[in-house]
C-alpha cells in the first residue's frame, strides 16, 4: 500500500494549470464522473481505516480521547470525523452496502444515510428479523442508487413505521 505516492500524484495533477485545457466538454464530463467515483472509493477506504483505528484503540495510544478526535487532529471536520467512525463501525454488519461503497457507486453521504436509516429502523423495531432487516437494507440501497441521502433517510423512516 502506497498512499503517499498516490497522494503526491493526485496533488501534482490538482496543481497542474494545464490539466483540463485539452479536454473537450464530453471528456471533461467523463473525467469529472471518474474523479467523483474515485472520491467515493477513497471515502470507502477511510471508513475501513477508521473502523480499524477504532477497533485497535489507536486513538488512545496516540493520546486522543476518541477516534473522531484523532481524525479532527488532522483537520477533518467534527461532522466528517463522526461520520467516518459511525459508518466504519456499521459497515462490517452490512456487507452489501460496503460492496457498493468500494466500487464508487455510492457516495459517503449515501452510505452514511443508509447507516443512519438502519439505525433508526433498528431502534423502532429491535426485534426485527434478519430477513426483514435484509429487505430494509435492499430497499435503502435501491433508494440510495436513485435518489439523495435525505430521501434515503425519509425512506428509512417510512420503513420503520410500516
Amino acid at each position: 500500500m502506497n498512499f503517499r505516492g498516490l497522494f503526491e500524484h493526485l496533488s501534482t495533477m490538482a496543481a497542474d494549470p494545464l490539466l483540463l485545457v485539452s479536454l473537450d466538454d464530453v471528456a471533461l464530463s467523463e473525467e469529472t464522473v471518474y474523479a467523483l467515483r474515485a472520491k467515493n472509493v477513497l471515502d470507502a477506504l477511510l471508513f475501513r481505516f477508521t473502523a480499524d483505528l477504532d477497533k485497535r484503540g489507536v486513538a488512545k495510544t496516540l493520546g486522543a480521547d476518541s477516534t473522531a478526535e484523532l481524525l479532527q487532529s488532522v483537520q477533518v471536520s467534527p461532522a466528517a470525523a463522526h461520520r467516518y467512525v459511525r459508518v466504519g463501525r456499521a459497515l462490517g454488519s452490512i456487507p452489501s452496502v460496503a460492496a457498493y461503497a468500494v466500487d464508487g457507486t455510492l457516495s459517503g453521504e449515501h452510505v452514511d444515510a443508509i447507516v443512519k436509516g438502519l439505525h433508526h429502523i433498528d431502534r423502532r423495531d429491535p426485534d426485527l428479523s434478519e430477513s426483514d432487516r435484509d429487505d430494509c437494507v435492499r430497499g435503502l440501497l435501491t433508494e440510495a442508487r436513485i435518489s439523495t441521502p435525505a430521501a434515503v433517510i425519509e425512506r428509512a423512516h417510512e420503513m420503520a413505521i410500516a
